[in-house]
């Protein structure tokens, strides 16, 4: 019996090799890191899982996964010891990410000194290749790791630590000459102001970007010596402490408080009271600075006018973010705004309620008076570089609202005041409590 030739049509078109089947593997392989670059976050297993994933779709797939080297080069401490080996067998040699989070493949309960030491060890001779590392693991869990002899490409490190602080953690990576990222989270369950050891650095001499959160109250006399070790190759430094008190050193180990010479920073990004470290900075190079979170821990514009003022230069600032940062009076923050001659761009957020803390009232930095003096066309313009403004800002009054938006129509068009150019505004996002504009001017 002969089949229709409807049917045999249609199976003749099942055999046909589908669209995505006709790519050529080198076209395929880039699509296959494009889906895992896209996945891949720092506390992402998505780099380990997706390579098994598309490996195990088609006979061909699977070809084109253990022929991309890129695709296995995130080693995790999830995956068991014959993963590990097979990826390290397709990765043909390439650098390294090695990703720690507690435990190994199916000990999601286990602690984490369970499996960090053996985890490391097996890793430990091909230290050669690691590029980045991201560890979570207790202080003392890391410094019971033998350090390691030779890191020549690791140029990232990523720690997570926590419990007691243990000032041999990252004696580990003493030999670590090309860091260039540092990312510390410290989650103490101790008060770190009681702890006996500062905050201890091995010397990175390559250490180009500093990022540090301390989830736990301390003092600055804990933290900014190590800082200021990294102070000569520091571009981008960033600190956030959950409380900390500016002035008192528990430990009396000579004055800290003197201004440090960090002459290749450019990006400063300070949260809380880190503020208070504004003063004991010179940065000739500085060109961004953002504060943040600073509801009920000060002013920070004084130590902003100290920064801007203390030295025999200003630093030339074209970036500054305000995030949530309240006061209680806004005349140190107008102070400044005149030695800010090269700002082009500013963004202002906050979102508080101005009645939020009843001991000292606040409200964002931007408050009528100071809205009036950036409007007010008869004075000496302030910011005369400014050509972008993101104000958001959901709690203003209406009179506030007013000031801003006379000010952007100020700035419309450039200006010639004497000797000193206004530019002119290029882009505006506001979003007040009466007023929403989000466009280009020019």
């Amino acid at each position: 019996m002969q089949r229709p030739d409807s049917t045999v049509t249609r199976d003749a078109q099942s055999l046909q090799p589908t669209p995505v089947h006709r790519l050529p593997p080198e076209l395929l392989c880039e699509i296959f890191i494009d889906l895992v670059s896209m996945s891949e976050t720092e506390w992402s297993e998505a780099a380990t899982i997706i390579p098994h994933s598309v490996a195990h779709v088609c006979v061909r797939w699977r070809a084109v996964a253990h022929g991309c080297a890129q695709l296995w080069t995130t080693i995790s401490s999830r995956a068991n010891p014959a993963t590990i080996d097979a990826q390290l067998r397709y990765s043909s040699g390439l650098p390294l990410r090695i990703v720690y989070r507690g435990g190994g493949p199916g000990s999601k309960n286990l602690p984490r000194e369970w499996y960090l030491a053996p985890f490391v060890e097996r890793l430990r001779s091909l230290a050669h290749r690691w590029q980045s590392i991201n560890l979570t693991a207790s202080c003392s869990v890391l410094s019971s790791i033998p350090p390691i002899n030779a890191l020549p490409m690791l140029s990232r490190a990523i720690l997570d630590m926590n419990d007691r602080y243990d000032g041999k953690a990252l004696d580990f990576m003493t030999n670590a000459t090309t860091l260039r990222e540092l990312y510390l989270d410290i989650d103490a369950t101790q008060n770190i102001a009681l702890h006996t050891d500062r905050l201890h650095l091995p010397l990175f001499p390559s250490l180009t970007l500093l990022n540090i959160t301390v989830k736990e109250y301390t003092v600055l006399g804990w933290l900014f010596p190590a800082i200021v070790q990294c102070a000569p190759t520091l571009v981008d430094l960033v600190i956030a402490v959950e409380d900390c008190m500016l002035s008192y050193d528990p430990l009396q180990r000579g004055d800290w408080r003197r201004t440090r010479s960090f002459p290749a920073l450019k990006t400063l990004d300070l949260a809380g009271r880190m503020h208070g470290l504004l003063p004991y900075i010179d940065a000739p190079h500085l060109r961004s600075l953002t504060l943040r979170n600073n509801s009920m821990n000060g002013d920070p514009f004084p130590s902003l006018h100290r920064l801007l003022t203390w030295h025999a230069y200003v630093p030339p600032i074209t970036s500054l973010e305000l995030r949530e940062i309240g006061v209680a009076d806004s005349s140190a923050f107008l102070v400044c705004l005149p030695l800010m001659v090269d700002l082009r761009y500013l963004a202002v957020s906050y979102s508080e309620e101005p009645g939020q803390y009843l001991i000292n009232i606040r409200r964002c930095a931007f408050t009528e008076s100071v809205l009036n003096r950036l409007a007010d066309g008869d004075e000496a313009p302030l910011l005369p570089a400014l050509v972008s403004l993101d104000v958001y800002f959901p709690r203003s009054t209406r009179k506030e609202s007013d000031a801003l938006l006379r000010f952007v129509y100020l700035r419309e068009l450039s200006q010639d005041q004497g000797t000193r150019a206004v530019a002119a505004l290029q882009f505006v996002k506001i979003q007040t409590a009466f007023y929403k504009l989000s466009h280009g001017l020019v």
